[in-house]
Protein backbone atom coordinates (compact mmCIF):
# COMPACT_ATOMS: atom_id res chain seq x y z
CA UNK A 1 0.00 0.00 0.00
CA UNK A 2 1.37 3.56 -0.39
CA UNK A 3 1.55 5.89 2.04
CA UNK A 4 1.27 9.84 1.08
CA UNK A 5 1.99 11.77 4.23
CA UNK A 6 0.84 15.21 4.72
CA UNK A 7 3.37 17.15 7.04
CA UNK A 8 1.66 20.39 8.49
CA UNK A 9 3.85 23.20 10.08
CA UNK A 10 2.63 26.07 10.21
CA UNK A 11 4.65 29.67 11.79
CA UNK A 12 6.65 30.10 14.54
CA UNK A 13 6.33 28.08 17.90
CA UNK A 14 4.54 24.96 15.75
CA UNK A 15 5.69 21.25 15.69
CA UNK A 16 5.61 19.65 12.69
CA UNK A 17 2.90 17.09 12.40
CA UNK A 18 1.69 14.30 9.70
CA UNK A 19 -1.27 13.67 8.92
CA UNK A 20 -2.60 10.29 6.98
CA UNK A 21 -5.71 11.17 5.51
CA UNK A 22 -6.86 7.99 4.24
CA UNK A 23 -6.95 6.38 8.17
CA UNK A 24 -7.91 10.02 9.33
CA UNK A 25 -5.01 9.81 11.56
CA UNK A 26 -2.90 12.64 13.22
CA UNK A 27 1.08 12.03 14.71
CA UNK A 28 2.74 15.12 16.42
CA UNK A 29 6.81 14.75 15.34
CA UNK A 30 8.24 16.86 17.86
CA UNK A 31 7.49 18.49 21.57
CA UNK A 32 9.05 21.86 21.15
CA UNK A 33 9.28 24.36 24.24
CA UNK A 34 8.11 27.79 23.22
CA UNK A 35 10.03 30.13 21.62
CA UNK A 36 11.39 27.15 19.39
CA UNK A 37 10.10 26.52 15.60
CA UNK A 38 10.02 23.66 13.13
CA UNK A 39 9.89 25.21 9.76
CA UNK A 40 9.75 23.33 6.17
CA UNK A 41 10.08 19.84 6.73
CA UNK A 42 11.20 17.74 3.48
CA UNK A 43 11.21 14.00 3.40
CA UNK A 44 13.96 11.97 1.73
CA UNK A 45 13.02 10.86 -1.99
CA UNK A 46 12.87 6.79 -0.55
CA UNK A 47 10.93 8.76 2.86
CA UNK A 48 13.09 7.59 5.58
CA UNK A 49 14.09 10.71 6.59
CA UNK A 50 12.75 14.22 7.78
CA UNK A 51 14.74 17.54 7.17
CA UNK A 52 13.31 20.75 8.47
CA UNK A 53 14.78 24.31 9.94
CA UNK A 54 14.41 24.76 13.62
CA UNK A 55 14.56 28.15 15.33
CA UNK A 56 16.15 27.21 18.68
CA UNK A 57 16.23 30.72 20.39
CA UNK A 58 15.47 33.38 19.97
CA UNK A 59 18.22 36.07 22.03
CA UNK A 60 17.70 40.23 23.00
CA UNK A 61 17.97 42.16 19.51
CA UNK A 62 17.19 39.63 17.14
CA UNK A 63 14.22 39.64 15.55
CA UNK A 64 14.12 35.95 13.83
CA UNK A 65 16.65 34.10 16.26
CA UNK A 66 18.89 31.33 15.56
CA UNK A 67 18.21 28.53 13.54
CA UNK A 68 19.75 25.18 12.76
CA UNK A 69 19.01 22.17 10.53
CA UNK A 70 17.63 19.08 12.04
CA UNK A 71 17.99 15.43 10.17
CA UNK A 72 15.84 12.16 12.05
CA UNK A 73 14.94 8.88 10.71
CA UNK A 74 10.78 8.80 9.82
CA UNK A 75 9.97 4.96 11.67
CA UNK A 76 6.77 3.92 10.75
CA UNK A 77 5.72 0.92 13.31
CA UNK A 78 2.54 -0.51 14.78
CA UNK A 79 2.07 2.60 17.29
CA UNK A 80 2.44 5.19 14.13
CA UNK A 81 4.67 7.56 13.04
CA UNK A 82 7.61 8.80 15.04
CA UNK A 83 11.29 9.96 14.71
CA UNK A 84 13.87 8.51 15.93
CA UNK A 85 17.94 9.55 15.76
CA UNK A 86 17.43 13.26 15.87
CA UNK A 87 20.67 15.00 15.15
CA UNK A 88 21.56 18.75 13.79
CA UNK A 89 23.30 19.51 11.31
Amino acid sequence: MFFCPVVVVMGLDKDPYIIDLEKEAVWQLTDNPKGYSALHPKFSHKGDKLLWAERYEKRRGSRWGHWRLKLADVLFDSTGIRLANIRNL
